[in-house]
């Protein structure tokens, strides 16, 4: 470096702050070396560790494991080892049908892949809580923990969400055709979440397995058309959220017997309405003819869409009259009443307050009126005996100016006499 170059700099400031800041660092790292997670994620050679069996749902073993990539518990699933590799593709299906689904109201897919043994297997959000049929067999079992956390008002706001997620499906494209309450998952806080999509299939697209000439879907639940291997529609979804919402009203399956028993009484329509079934229960009208149209035998009674079924049981949450019921105009007053209670119970009072103080005012006019007409009759009488006064006393004095004129009188006569015997 030259003089000048030298000189240059001495004479330019010297910026002491940033010198300490790069004094404060720490020594610098090999640039090419890997953070700590990053590399236990990179050597990672198997991502899942087994925690414990979850148990067996339908074609599937749910386990709990760890997965180590983001250091969470998730759920896998995994084809039974009893069906074999012929159940892969159903269960793959499934995997693919739910993860396409986004709904809050439906189980996450985080995972499809196949193990090292060839075997597929899927993640998904790993739950805790219990299902809806848990519930409702404590609720039939008359706990009181469960009983003082899920009242029907509760329960029924959990199937409204439950229909929404049947709804977005439907919008999807997808029927999820294993509709039950040991599909629904209710976690610690309220959420409810639809699970299993084994049986679900795509609008439009033929079952493959339609003549195998199984039955595929749980009896109780399932819609005459499935038990018939009919064509499938909305409506069988709605049969099946039907018989969800008998379950919630009466705490039992809504057909049951033997497994022969129930799908004959399917078939054939013999469902016993909720409230006649279960008369203990104080089953609302409005809720039992929603349960009763929704598993109608015939697909086009019963409601044609989700959100027709889902509104009728806000209609009932919201203190109206569902349409199912044909509520009369005495139950609609009542139900105008319930909903309206504190102000039907203000307008009360005003008109109460009203209908008294006019009666008062009235009393009170009547009572004037009174004491006027007697102040006036003895106005009147005073006014008569003032008059006969005035008159007696005009008689009086003029009897007394005729006495005195008599007097007089007299007394002239007497002066003459006297003066003329005098004379």
């Amino acid at each position: 470096m030259s003089a000048e170059e030298e000189e240059s700099i001495r004479d330019k400031p010297f910026d002491y702050s940033l010198s300490r800041f790069y004094d404060a660092l720490p020594p610098s790292e090999d640039p090419n070396a890997e953070s700590s997670v990053y590399s236990q994620v990179r050597q990672l050679q198997e991502r899942y560790e087994f925690l414990e069996s979850v148990g067996t749902g339908g074609t599937k073993q749910i386990d709990r494991v760890l997965d180590h990539r983001t250091n969470t518990e998730v759920a896998m699933a995994r084809p039974r080892e009893d069906l074999g590799e012929r159940a892969y593709e159903t269960f793959l299906t499934e995997a693919r049908l739910t993860a396409r689904l986004k709904h809050p109201n439906i189980i996450t897919v985080h995972d499809v892949s196949i193990d090292d043994q060839k075997c597929p297997f899927f993640t998904m959000e790993l739950k805790v809580g219990d299902s809806l049929s848990t519930i409702l067999k404590k609720l039939s079992q008359d706990d009181v923990d469960y009983s003082l956390r899920y009242n029907r008002d509760t329960l029924l706001g959990m199937f409204v969400r439950l229909c929404d997620a049947v709804a977005y499906a439907h919008s999807q494209k997808v029927l999820h055709l294993d509709l039950k309450p040991a599909n629904v998952q209710v976690g610690q806080f309220g959420g409810v979440q639809l699970c299993d999509w084994g049986l679900a299939r795509v609008m439009g697209v033929a079952d493959d397995d339609a003549g195998d000439g199984m039955i595929k879907g749980t009896p109780g639940y399932m819609a005459p058309e499935q038990v018939q291997a009919d064509a499938k529609s909305v409506q069988t979804d709605i049969y099946a959220l039907g018989g969800i919402l008998y379950a919630i009203l009466t705490y039992q399956a809504p057909h049951r017997g033997t497994e022969e028993d129930i799908l004959q009484s399917t078939v054939k329509g013999t469902l016993v309405p909720p409230a006649q079934a279960y008369p203990d229960r104080t089953i609302p009208e409005s809720l039992n003819a929603v349960a009763v149209k929704a598993m109608a035998v015939n697909p086009e009674e019963r409601y044609q869409g989700v959100e027709e079924l889902q509104r009728e049981v806000r209609r009932y949450l919201g203190g109206y009259a569902t349409r199912a019921e044909n509520a009369g105009v005495r139950r609609l007053l009542q139900l105008l009443y319930r909903r309206n209670r504190t102000l039907c119970w203000s307008i009360g009072t005003a008109v109460a307050v009203i209908v008294i103080g006019t009666g008062l005012f009235i009393d009170q006019l009547r009572l004037s009126e009174g004491r006027a007409l007697e102040q006036k009759a003895i106005a009147e009488l005073a006014q008569r005996k003032a008059e006969e006064n005035f008159i007696l006393y005009k008689e009086q004095t003029k009897e007394s100016l005729k006495l005195a004129e008599d007097i007089r009188t007299s007394t002239v006569n007497m002066m003459d006499v006297e003066n003329f015997m005098g004379a």
